[in-house]
């Protein structure tokens, strides 16, 4: 029968290899906006994420790359949504 230690090590493992996943992901989405970047300075780029939680550490990890960001998600108002989609055209 495993051991509580084992069940940690096993868990940071997990951890630890979401953490490299999503690493490398973000650190696809970020070439990517780069290059549309060099190719027109004015682009935007939308990207969807099922979960707010992913929203949340994008715009925080994007902002600190430089990247200017805007969350949409459904606990906005439709008025809201309509200005902040406004504001931003």
């Amino acid at each position: 029968m495993p051991s509580a230690v084992d069940d940690l090590a096993t868990v940071e493992q997990e951890v630890g290899a979401r953490d490299v996943w999503l690493q490398s992901k973000y650190a696809r989405l970020v070439k990517e906006l780069r290059a549309a970047r060099r190719g027109d300075n004015t682009s935007k780029a939308l990207v969807f994420s099922q979960y707010t939680t992913t929203v949340t550490w994008l715009r925080e990890k994007l902002t600190m790359d430089g990247f200017g960001c805007r969350s949409l998600d459904g606990t906005m108002s439709r008025i809201l949504l309509l200005e902040y989609i406004t504001f931003n055209s």
